[in-house]
């Protein structure tokens, strides 16, 4: 069970500007075995930037992870946090990558994670840097040739977490074409989710 992609196969995908603010709760599938608040099984090349999940996750699987469950091939997160609860009964548990096969190289970028969990990957911040706006000021700071962290913002005193702007948005031809499965760009609430496949 994943917040926004239960399951990853193409040679290439990229969640951007997106978030999960949703429940995560009562999640029972110990036999098939995960949840995370974004991704729960990558078997593609994925990558994640300007991406962040909220969310509590209360669940008895067999991996657990705020971004991605489990991950099989390479995946690379960017410019992002998790600072959802992890009410997890499961044998892997991390509040980035619950996780990773050998198979995988995990690459994880100017991101955090909440400070009461410990993670291999990222970067720890705690409660009152989410909430005041030092973690807000610190992501939207970044930019590389891809990334551009001018995306978030934060309220603070009305929004406890850093947030995604709302941008205007057209919607782009879809190509016809065998090597691109879909291209979508779509809003959930007030703020901008983007994810990119490639391949079949």
């Amino acid at each position: 069970v994943g917040g926004i992609v239960a399951n990853t196969n193409a040679p290439s995908v990229s969640v951007s500007n997106s978030f999960n603010e949703g429940k995560l709760q009562k999640i029972e599938t110990k036999n098939l075995g995960r949840a995370a608040g974004i991704v729960a099984t990558n078997e593609s090349g994925l990558s994640l930037w300007n991406t962040y999940n909220h969310s509590d996750i209360d669940a008895d699987t067999n991996s657990c992870g705020g971004l991605v469950a489990k991950t099989t091939k390479d995946l690379k997160i960017v410019n992002s946090y998790n600072n959802g609860e992890l009410k997890c009964h499961a044998d892997s548990l991390d509040p980035f990558v619950g996780v990773s096969a050998d198979t995988a190289t995990v690459t994880v970028t100017h991101s955090y994670h909440l400070d009461s969990y410990a993670s291999t990957f990222g970067e720890s911040a705690s409660a009152k840097d989410i909430s005041n706006g030092v973690l807000a000021s610190k992501l939207s700071s970044y930019s590389d040739s891809i990334v551009d962290g001018s995306i978030w913002t934060q309220n603070v005193g009305t929004v406890d977490h850093p947030v995604l702007k709302l941008t205007a948005y057209t919607a782009p031809e879809i190509p016809d074409d065998e090597h691109t499965t879909s291209v979508a760009k779509s809003y959930i609430g007030t703020r901008p989710i983007r994810i990119d496949v490639i391949g079949r």
